[in-house]
């Protein structure tokens, strides 16, 4: 039996195979965000709700993981808390604005990557309740 031949029956009968090889990527991720500084969900009567969207983008090669938090905050909310981003992909986060009371709400919402060139980004969330 060859050698090659070998080894691959020896892996098949022990249940054991190798780690397929990764490939590695020259360009090191790039995490971009966007819009870039401020998400304004502008004027809201209290109580009620309302979306908007944050896209978040690996716009470098290899995969980056990226999570968010903000501070706590009853006025504002997501469904996500982390993702991976593989090259050249980008993954839209829905944020909601429901105001329990009126005035002006504002809340920094921070995003922390493997990115060396950004591992952290932070991004204001505002909006205005209003009665009426």
């Amino acid at each position: 039996m060859r050698p090659l031949a070998l080894l691959i029956s020896s892996y098949l009968l022990l249940g054991v195979c190798p780690a397929p090889a990764q490939r590695i990527s020259a360009t090191p991720p790039k995490f971009t965000v966007s819009p870039r500084q401020k998400v304004n969900f502008r004027k809201i009567k209290v109580n009620r709700r309302k979306a908007r969207w944050i896209t978040i983008r690996n716009q470098g090669g290899g995969n980056i993981n990226v999570s968010w938090s903000g501070h706590p905050s009853d006025e504002f909310s997501t469904q996500y808390g982390g993702t991976a981003l593989s090259s050249n992909t980008r993954f839209k986060l829905k944020f909601w604005f429901q105001p329990n009371d009126s005035g002006r709400f504002e809340v920094p919402l921070v995003f922390t990557t493997d990115d060396p060139q950004r591992p952290e980004v932070t991004i204001l969330l505002t909006g205005v309740g209003f009665f009426r």
